[in-house]
């Protein structure tokens, strides 16, 4: 997925932003961190962003 989201952008598109969670990561901690996410930030600061979870 990272590979495919840096030629998106290359190309100029734009995104709302990919949030990557690890298979290995329980499901209770990456609630946590969405849940994290929702409260603390605002929907454009995650644009054109990729990152994985934890934070």
């Amino acid at each position: 997925m990272p590979a495919h989201f840096r030629a998106f952008r290359a190309a100029g598109k734009q995104s709302a932003g990919v949030l990557l969670i690890a298979q290995t990561l329980d499901i209770g901690t990456a609630i946590e961190e969405l849940l994290i996410i929702w409260l603390a930030s605002e929907a454009p600061e995650w644009d054109n962003r990729l990152q994985w979870l934890p934070l």
